[in-house]
């Protein structure tokens, strides 16, 4: 029996793959997927605030060490609790790149559409073949209407797909009105990329990783993945 399938571009010999988990987090682990015979593993996600603090130094557009907005900081996770920083997540993407041979979908989760999202060219730089993006947001006020959310989620899509070349996948929640109609304006937000734009085939290798540095922003230490996650 022909089980063989693709997913995001890339060709597997079956659609069984190991999706993000904890499991990402060594590479003995993840070699143990491949061996059992995962055709693909994607990675546990980096998250919007990691890359905000380390690039903007704040946390949901406030400063973490503002005692006005420490209510609404400690809904977020303290930095110890994250398993890598953007660049340790960076770097570990070229050692998982380096140990096997199945695709390797890197993932992103956030709700905004706005400059963190340069991250994902480092993501692509180190190698992932694919990148997941988990777009999570609770709209709290009856004044935003359903048309703009859907507007939000369009807009932080198109600015990803301008920004890499790899094929990106888009995870969602359950709960909008008209899922349809939201699909057929990811797909076009999605089909926006120059032109000149290719997808890395798998197997072939992007170019080492740049780092956070280039976006002026300071290193963060190892951090453990957000518990809501797992």
């Amino acid at each position: 029996m022909d089980t063989s399938t693709s997913y995001l571009g890339l060709t597997l010999p079956h659609p069984f793959m190991a999706g993000a988990s904890p499991m990402g987090y060594r590479l003995d682990a993840i070699k143990r997927l491949e061996d059992a015979g995962c055709a693909a593993i994607v990675l546990h996600s980096l998250f919007e605030e990691q890359i905000s603090l380390a690039t903007q130094g704040r946390v949901a557009h406030v400063d973490p060490l503002d005692p006005e907005w420490s209510g609404r900081v400690s809904a977020y996770p303290a930095p110890a609790d994250y398993k890598y920083g953007p660049d340790g997540y960076a770097n570990h993407i070229v050692r998982v790149k380096q140990a096997v041979r199945i695709p390797v979908i890197a993932s992103l989760n956030g709700h905004t559409g706005e400059a963190w999202l340069k991250f994902a060219r480092i993501i692509e730089q180190a190698g992932a073949d694919a990148l997941e993006f988990n777009y999570y947001d609770v709209a709290t006020s009856s004044k935003v209407p359903a048309a703009a959310i859907e507007e939000h989620v369009a807009s932080a899509v198109s600015n990803l797909t301008r920004a890499i070349t790899i094929p990106v996948a888009v995870k969602m929640t359950p709960y909008y009105s008209s899922f349809g109609h939201l699909a057929e304006a990811l797909d076009a937000a999605g089909r926006l990329r120059p032109p000149s734009s290719r997808p890395w085939s798998h197997g072939h290798h992007a170019p080492r990783p740049g780092t956070l540095a280039g976006m002026a922003a300071p290193r963060l230490g190892d951090r453990h993945d957000r518990p809501r996650e797992l």
